[in-house]
């Protein structure tokens, strides 16, 4: 037990706890995240982009999402992650003809 705690105190102690987490240290230091595509070169948008489109704000998509806007349908979104959603420009298009029918109305 104290051997423990002399490697817990020592400079090299992330070191070692990282490699006992399965992932060497220098394997996690060197990781990238690629970036997106431009937007043109996407059949997809991000809530912030679709947010600029259709000129509201990002928590007034995430509303529009999850159908908590009354007389406005449901947005349709597709989750790729925990926290991420995406909108694909189709469905944003027919979504914003949809809207422009039923306020026309």
């Amino acid at each position: 037990m104290q051997n423990l705690r002399a490697i817990i105190g020592s400079p090299n102690a992330i070191a070692i706890q990282s490699t006992r987490l399965g992932t060497p240290a220098h394997a996690r230091e060197g990781r990238t995240r690629r970036s997106l595509p431009p937007p043109d070169q996407r059949s997809w948008l991000l809530l912030t982009e679709a947010a600029a489109l259709i000129g509201c704000s990002k928590a007034t998509v995430n509303r529009l999402r999850r159908g908590e806007i009354d007389g406005v349908p449901r947005l349709p979104a597709v989750q790729v992650a925990k926290r991420k959603w995406v909108v694909l420009k189709a469905s944003l298009e027919q979504w914003q003809r949809e809207n422009e029918r039923i306020s026309a109305a």
